[in-house]
């Protein structure tokens, strides 16, 4: 069955120009709410992307503060890898890597953007995240549909 199990809000800023430094560099905010539960999250993540060639690879630094009456308050890490190859703007193999509290992953992934006309496009992800220790998830699948207007 399907079920919404949080709700979250998400605010990304650019910090440098795309080429303007060794790497592009950006901020994002984060706001968590599980429904049902008195569990919250709020994150702030540092974000650096550096291209070379038709290759890509990005980093993602969090500090994630939980707090709630469901939830043990603690202070919390996260960093997630990609190494991209830019086949075209719709196809776009990747390797991604996650480590955080309760994850240890490492799989494949694909992406894409499909432009519809004017600013509207339709952005696609989808990928395996395979756990590597015995407290990570087996199997992870992440998709992601994205429709910008």
């Amino acid at each position: 069955s399907f079920d919404i199990e949080a709700y979250e809000i998400e605010a990304i800023g650019q910090l440098t120009e795309q080429g303007e430094y060794w790497a592009d560099w950006g901020i994002v905010f984060e706001l968590e709410k599980e429904r049902g539960h008195d569990a919250r999250e709020f994150a702030g993540g540092q974000l650096a992307e550096k291209e070379s060639g038709r290759w890509s690879g990005t980093a993602n630094v969090f500090a994630i503060q939980e707090w709630g009456s469901d939830v043990r308050d603690e202070l919390e890490t996260r960093l997630g890898l990609q190494a991209r190859y830019r086949f075209s703007p719709a196809f776009e193999p990747a390797i991604e890597l996650y480590s955080g509290e309760d994850t240890r992953g490492i799989g494949p992934v694909a992406l894409g953007l499909v432009r519809l006309g004017g600013k509207r496009q339709l952005r696609w992800e989808a990928g395996a995240i395979f756990g590597v220790d015995s407290q990570s998830p087996e199997t992870t699948l992440r998709f992601l549909l994205e429709f910008e207007f």
